[in-house]
């Protein structure tokens, strides 16, 4: 809901700035202007467009999982709808999503990270797959099984997550991608192996041998992973075309445009306090909340 204005007196003329009850804080405003200058066009890496059939998949039922709370505003200046909700509905929302699609999930970066802008990870059926720097050794690329993922979460103030729709076939052949792929990697196998990429390095980024956690989650799409896995081309198919930003909080927006893109979440430990954060902007002013760019938060109708 937008409040009274400030009228601003520039010589004999005056000018009229809305201002909204949860606008951008000064943390998020400084992130724009930072990720503004190093994830342009040429960022992007553009997956897909060799696809001339997709497949689309739509289930009419999953629509009440997707009630929204409210709106947000996210980079771009574009407005997403957020259900909001606790870990307990987190849990809720992934059983109900079994079989029926992925999750790309958002967390807090690092600290002492160089660019606090989040971190992905994927999950499918539960299972919830990671990607680190190679540095990290055996780390780096892991997979957490359901039983231990609520234990991975709650160690978050938050989780941003959104769903991605596909048949029940293509959901298991994406599942056992990834499984394939971190059984791959740590048995050293040369033809599965990646190589990671810190941030921000626009230019390395862009060859098809370089992953970040973010291109990780969005890794099926690239035609290469054909020759080694000739089914995901029936996932890819149900993806369409999709552009990955290298930074995670940029590809909230960017995920949001692809045909299988269902809707996004935010959970807490806190339900109420985290609704109540978002709606009076408190949530952008943390060090930990800024980093997920969600700011002008409206409830829905």
């Amino acid at each position: 809901m937008k409040l009274s204005i400030f009228i601003v007196w520039l010589g004999f003329l005056f000018v009229e700035i809305p201002v909204s009850l949860s606008a951008p804080s000064v943390c998020q405003t400084r992130l724009f202007k930072v990720l503004g200058r190093i994830t342009g066009d040429d960022s992007l890496v553009h997956y897909g467009t060799h696809i001339t059939d997709p497949i689309v998949v739509k289930r009419p039922e999953l629509a009440s999982v997707f009630k929204p709370t409210g709106h947000v505003q996210v980079m771009g200046n574009k407005e997403l709808d957020l259900v909001v909700g606790g870990y307990s509905d987190l849990a809720e929302a992934l059983l109900s999503t079994y079989n029926k699609g992925f999750w790309v999930m958002q967390n807090i970066s690092d600290e002492g990270q160089r660019l606090a802008s989040g971190h992905h990870t994927i999950v499918i059926n539960g299972t919830l797959f990671n990607r680190l720097a190679d540095d990290l050794g055996p780390a780096a690329m892991q997979s957490f099984p359901p039983d231990k993922v609520a234990g991975f979460v709650s160690q978050q103030p938050y989780v941003v997550g959104q769903f991605f729709e596909t048949s029940e076939e293509a959901t298991k052949i994406l599942e056992k991608f990834y499984h394939d792929r971190v059984w791959n990697y740590h048995a050293g196998v040369v033809e599965w192996q990646t190589q990671y990429d810190r941030l921000p390095t626009p230019e390395q980024v862009l060859t098809d041998g370089c992953e970040n956690c973010s291109f990780f989650s969005w890794t099926f799409m690239n035609p290469s992973w054909k020759s080694l896995s000739p089914e995901i081309e029936k996932v890819q198919r149900e993806i369409g075309e999709v552009r990955v930003a290298p930074i995670p909080s940029v590809q909230l927006t960017k995920a949001s445009e692809n045909q299988a893109y269902r809707g996004t979440f935010v959970w807490g430990a806190d339900k109420v306090k985290l609704l109540e954060d978002l709606k009076s902007g408190a949530f952008g002013e943390t060090p930990a909340g800024h980093q997920s760019l969600l700011h002008d938060f409206q409830l829905a109708d």
